[in-house]
């Protein structure tokens, strides 16, 4: 790549994802962490764009709107993409443009017809997910057009866009044909079709060579996902991947070598407060005893929690019931017992009649009621639900394992975790995210910061950058060798760590809440933003 100096520094910075004020998942929390130090590079000359999902303008707790919108805002919506402007409530409040893309539903053909021309996106078969999301992109592409030509270039200002993941795509496409002088950046966080893999339990670091994306992808179902990732990675004028194994996955199956690993930092935002910290872990505690209709001792149990998005065996759910399974067998019963939540948001109608029945009581008692808290809309196909049967974990009184799953994101607005996400994690004792694919899997990392101990695998780009430093640094994590082991094997080795996790007294305990500092020092933004301004610079070059 050319050679770059601080004069390619980029003037106006655009950053465009699904997720700008809309938490979902990891790319929502490198956005937010990062984005004080990409303030201090482009100060105020810089614009977040997403999506406006909300069409009747209910206020979110994350964007607020301007008071007086700029003549800009009337342009827009005379071409079809309103558009507010306001300001992402995180730390910084930086600008943000949130882009509503449903008028151009009226030329979802023309559009569509028009990708598969110019860049051989494939959608004919697309759901109205994908169809959606490629509308939010290219809404987003055309928003940057026009406020680059009204407000950047008139100043002789270089600017550049960076777009995340495949459901932004479109709209860099759209850039690089319309106002190619703009650079580009496109960050995948893995792929579509490796992501789809994975959930049907491919081992992609063993076989991902024998995979022909274009077929498989097509197999899969992921066609229009695929060819759009394809084409945006293709056309940026810089891609990048937040890991060396992430690289590999987007070289082979996007078809272009990356130019940049950009890994992604953390941001610790505040100390947990202890007397908050009892305060929530009482209240979860509470809850779970009316639940499970029985009383849990709080000297002799830990609590652990597993969130995330609903994917049982991406993200390695399957493995860890089975291996928790395990500790209800032998003789020799664990040091202490676990009351493990799964959190994943999944379909369903709201909390159980017998759950809210519960709640409400100042009493527990009665048999279990099962492990799920919510009405879920296929229960008897529940992928979690049929794990605990098979695994035994049924919330039986003497089970050293208790498993409640709450089938949501946790926000603070359920009845059953009725705290924002950060203060239900700083109330665990651990957290275990065994997966199979993670470009680079952010959970581990916020446990870390929070405090908990915490278990990742060597497939996770985090996995890998942890095991690159001194195991002094990883105390409070366990780093599963998952590319070498098999299922069983692997089920072994969790049910082993948390038989050792168990046995560990109080003192050990929160000696661990400080133990990984300094390997959340070496992955901190000020250490590791760099180089994705590195990218940016490079961006104003080709």
């Amino acid at each position: 790549m050319p050679t770059i100096d601080d004069r390619t520094q980029p003037g106006f910075l655009y950053v465009t994802s699904w997720e700008v004020c809309n938490r979902l998942g990891g790319v929502h929390t490198v956005l937010q962490t990062c984005t004080p130090h990409l303030e201090t590079s482009y100060n105020d000359d810089l614009l977040f764009v997403g999506p406006d999902l909300w069409a009747r303008r209910t206020p979110r707790a994350e964007f607020t709107e301007d008071a007086t919108q700029p003549p800009l805002a009337a342009i827009a919506a005379e071409r079809d993409i309103p558009v507010r402007f306001g300001r992402w409530e995180i730390e910084g409040r930086p600008r943000a443009a949130l882009v509503d893309f449903g008028r151009l539903l009226e030329r979802k053909n023309e559009i569509l017809g028009a990708l598969w021309d110019e860049h051989k996106v494939d959608s004919i078969h697309a759901d109205w997910d994908t169809i959606e999301r490629i509308l939010f992109g290219l809404a987003a592409g055309m928003l940057i057009e026009l406020h680059y030509h009204t407000y950047v270039r008139p100043t002789g200002t270089r600017a550049v866009a960076h777009f995340h993941q495949w459901l932004a795509g479109a709209g860099l496409l759209r850039l690089s044909d319309r106002t190619p002088e703009i650079g580009t950046v496109y960050t995948p966080h893995g792929t579509a079709l490796g992501r789809s893999l994975a959930q049907a339990g491919e081992p992609l670091h063993r076989n991902l060579e024998r995979f022909e994306p274009l077929t498989t992808a097509r197999e899969r179902g992921v066609i229009a996902q695929h060819s759009l990732e394809v084409a945006g990675a293709n056309a940026a004028s810089v891609l990048t991947s937040v890991s060396e194994h992430s690289g590999q996955e987007i070289r082979h199956i996007l078809g272009r070598e990356v130019d940049l690993v950009t890994p992604n930092g953390f941001r610790r935002v505040r100390e947990a407060d202890p007397a908050r910290r009892e305060q929530v872990r009482e209240a979860i505690f509470r809850n779970a005893e009316r639940f499970l209709g029985a009383p849990i001792d709080r000297g002799s149990t830990r609590l652990t929690l597993s969130s995330g998005p609903y994917q049982v065996h991406t993200k390695g759910i399957d493995v860890a019931l089975r291996a928790l399974g395990k500790l209800r067998e032998g003789d020799e019963q664990p040091a202490r017992r676990m009351l493990y939540i799964i959190a994943m948001r999944a379909n369903q109608t709201g909390p159980r009649p017998e759950t809210l029945r519960r709640l409400r009581s100042d009493e527990f008692a009665g048999e279990p009621i099962g492990v799920c808290t919510h009405n879920l809309a296929h229960p008897e196909a529940d992928p979690i639900l049929q794990l605990c049967r098979d695994a035994g974990l049924n919330n039986d009184p003497d089970d050293p394992v208790r498993v409640i799953f709450a089938p949501l994101m946790i926000d603070g607005r359920d009845p059953f975790l009725p705290f924002p996400y950060a203060e239900v994690l700083q109330a665990c004792d651990a957290t275990l995210f065994p997966s199979l694919y993670e470009p680079w899997g952010y959970t581990p990392v916020e446990s870390l910061a929070a405090g908990v101990s915490t278990a990742t695998t060597d497939l996770t780009g985090f996995g890998r950058f942890a095991l690159a430093g001194p195991a002094e640094e990883r105390r409070a994590l366990v780093v599963l060798p998952r590319s070498e082991l098999s299922d069983e094997a692997l089920e072994e080795r969790v049910a082993d760590e948390a038989r050792k996790f168990l046995a560990l007294d109080d003192e050990a305990m929160v000696s661990l809440r400080s133990a990984s500092d300094k390997l959340l020092e070496r992955m901190s933004w000020d250490r590791l933003i760099g180089a994705t301004l590195d990218a940016h610079r490079h961006a104003c070059l080709l």
